[in-house]
């Protein structure tokens, strides 16, 4: 046996005694909640496979995570009032979804130089997390996986990963900068939505798509110089980008480059009065840029 799925084992109400094998190598979210099993417990570390830590029982504000330890399974800390900090083993190489989800007091937590993976919602609403660096060794950050971190104010994204995920900073209201590493193409819908105090970017300079409400209502954007790659700007994407006064889009002289503007890309930026369209923009959708009134 290699992994187990989510939920394998969940509300089996006469579930007492089971032994998994060292070959198991990842589980999903929930596998033994409600379970008997999982209640008889008394370790405040529950390590199951091959170091999967699955749950948690301590009552600590300040978390060691046992050496040797690889992965942080699906729902391990969920909504973990207690925890202030955590300190995470070089041993780790995952943090599954949800795995801090909810930990609104988590303020500290620094990740090890070997991690490869933050899965959906890691992070999710933890409202206290300040900072994060995340090493170039990570290849993946999933979906909403740092959703409304409140108090997030820097980041620091890995070199490598090609994507900024759906919602992954949405309503992260304290965000004031983000650099956008080389080999991102793609920023995902709503990724920065609400960021209400973001005011630079560095984008990518592969960036090729913003997708669907990416920034919109970011109201603290003043100036965008956009990348010679870019080719789509979604539908509402900045919309509601009440300070945005400038934007700029820069030639492309690849063969059949363009740039598609779609509808309501820049609505309601009500302090736009600089245009600067590049030879390379060939389409401007419905109302791209509505309620502009300072146009």
């Amino acid at each position: 046996m290699l992994e187990i799925g989510s939920y394998a084992f969940v509300d089996c109400s006469r579930l007492e005694t089971i032994t998994i094998p060292d070959t198991v190598q990842d589980v999903g979210w929930g596998i033994f909640s409600h379970t008997p099993w999982l209640n008889a417990q008394t370790e405040p570390y529950v390590i199951i496979g091959n170091q999967i830590l699955i749950a948690y029982k301590g009552t600590s504000e300040d978390v060691v995570i046992p050496d040797g330890v690889r992965i942080i399974a699906g729902f391990t800390f969920e909504n973990d009032m207690t925890i202030q900090s955590v300190q995470l083993p070089d041993s780790l190489i995952s943090l599954n979804a949800y795995a801090f989800a909810g930990c609104r007091n988590l303020q500290e937590l620094q990740l090890p130089g070997q991690m490869q993976k933050i899965g959906a919602n890691a992070f999710f609403e933890c409202k206290q997390l300040q900072s994060m660096n995340v090493p170039d060794t990570v290849q993946q950050i999933g979906e909403q996986a740092f959703y409304q971190c409140n108090a997030l104010r820097c980041i620091r994204l890995p070199e490598g990963i090609t994507e900024i995920s759906t919602r992954m900073f949405y309503h992260c209201t304290a965000l004031q900068e983000i650099s956008i590493p080389d080999s991102v193409t793609v920023i995902s819908d709503g990724a920065f939505y609400g960021c209400k105090k973001l005011i630079s970017i560095h984008w990518s300079e592969s960036l090729e798509q913003i997708n669907y409400e990416a920034f919109e209502n970011c109201v603290s954007l003043e100036a965008i110089t956009f990348p010679k790659t870019i080719n789509t700007i979604g539908p509402s994407a900045f919309s509601d980008c009440t300070s945005l006064s400038s934007i700029s889009f820069t030639d492309n002289n690849k063969g059949g480059a363009y740039v598609d503007i779609q509808s309501s890309a820049f609505s309601n930026c009500t302090a736009l009065e600089n245009i600067s369209f590049s030879k390379n923009v060939r389409y401007l959708g419905d109302s791209s840029f509505s309620g502009c009134s300072s146009l």
